[in-house]
């Protein structure tokens, strides 16, 4: 008589592979998941950063006057003696900070 099945070694065997199979993908995907986990937290950090930066700007006026701050740039302007020929910018700058 012919004996049909599988031998208890070879049983043995193949639930040895499958469970080394499983730990390798079980480590794969902890240290996948892991690496996830600390790159979100790492963006989620980036962006509560640039959030307090951008609550940190200064607040920028609804309307802007165009005309009188172009009036007052040519008075500005005008108040500069550009006759005198220096290298030295500093009064322009100046007038023009205070702007």
């Amino acid at each position: 008589m012919k004996n049909r099945g599988f031998t208890f070694v070879e049983i043995v065997f193949v639930i040895a592979a499958v469970a080394i199979v499983g730990i390798l993908g079980y480590t794969a995907y902890n240290t996948y998941t892991n690496a996830n986990q600390a790159v979100d937290s790492s963006q989620k950090s980036a962006q509560d950063s640039i959030n307090t930066k951008i609550e940190e700007l200064p607040e920028v006026p609804s309307s802007i006057n165009t005309a009188s701050d172009l009036d007052s740039l040519d008075k500005i302007l005008d108040d500069i003696d550009l006759s005198e020929s220096t290298t030295d910018d500093s009064l322009l700058s100046q007038e023009l900070e205070n702007f």
